[in-house]
């Protein structure tokens, strides 16, 4: 633990380098709750504009990618070696259609999975919440992306190296929100301290609920330790194709995969413990 420079970010698009607290030990504290910084999604208010996924492709210097249509509004269908975020479309036809809608980026958890398998430790924490790969030490193995619940990493073969969301951290430093938080056009995204918008959370669960929205629920909190993105969600979370994180679950696990991935077989513990638990898109 201590003050180190992280290189961050994208080969082909933004990249900046930064000195900050940080640790590549997913359960180690290295700041208070009220120094990490927290994303409040608020489904509720989401009306799947995508200005979000706009605004992060232009901060992070991205091209877009040619698509073609699956049948679905949902473009990009997935996320990419050049997409860091996009919003999931489900469609429920239970007498009535429904959407549901869901952005889907790096959660930033509190005791991330993929830091666990990446056998060079290349994954930090931040003090800030922020979880970051460092380009200078990112093999390209993949490790990581077998060890996260959510299935976020993503591999590019060529330049062999993993990218993700960066939450930002160059504008988290700056006292600046991450870009998608700052182009959205309902509100729906909110950023703040951990303890404040865990507790915001709570009190919009509870307007839902005295609203007639009896399954109104708080997605995050527990999961992972805690994660940095959490989603006040007006329905049961199943609807959004959300699970339980389960890595949380097994400690010895955990323990077992940061033993082993410095020999390349972390990965192998953690996909089996995280097949069932992995969120299907």
């Amino acid at each position: 633990m201590g003050k180190i420079q992280l290189t961050f970010g994208h080969l082909k698009g933004l990249k900046s380098t930064v000195t900050i607290e940080a640790t590549n030990k997913s359960t180690e504290t290295i700041s208070e709750d009220k120094d990490r910084k927290v994303v409040l999604v608020d489904v509720s208010t989401c009306i799947a504009c995508r200005a979000c996924q706009v605004a992060c492709k232009r901060w992070n210097e991205l091209p877009a990618e040619q698509t073609r249509n699956m049948g679905t509004y949902q473009n990009p269908p997935d996320l990419s070696i050049l997409t860091y975020t996009y919003v999931n479309f489900q469609e429920s036809e239970n007498g009535k259609p429904e959407w549901y809608f869901r952005k889907i980026q790096c959660m930033h958890c509190n005791e991330p999975g993929c830091m666990d398998a990446c056998p060079v430790e290349a994954i930090y924490k931040t003090s800030t919440g922020a979880v970051v790969v460092d380009l200078n030490k990112c093999e390209g193995h993949g490790d990581c992306r077998e060890g996260c619940p959510y299935d976020i990493p993503r591999i590019d073969k060529e330049a062999k190296k993993m990218y993700k969301c960066t939450f930002c951290l160059d504008r988290l430093v700056e006292g600046m929100p991450p870009a998608c938080m700052a182009m959205c056009t309902t509100g729906a995204l909110q950023f703040g301290s951990r303890p404040e918008m865990y507790e915001k959370a709570q009190l919009l669960k509870g307007d839902l609920k005295k609203r007639g929205l009896s399954k109104a629920d708080v997605y995050g909190p527990g999961e992972m330790g805690g994660t940095h993105w959490i989603y006040v969600l007006p329905k049961e979370p199943e609807l959004f194709k959300y699970t339980v994180a389960s890595l949380e679950k097994n400690h010895m696990m955990r323990s077992l995969a940061r033993k082993w991935s410095g020999f390349g077989m972390g990965a192998a513990l953690l996909a089996g413990l995280t097949k069932a638990s992995r969120i299907e898109d």
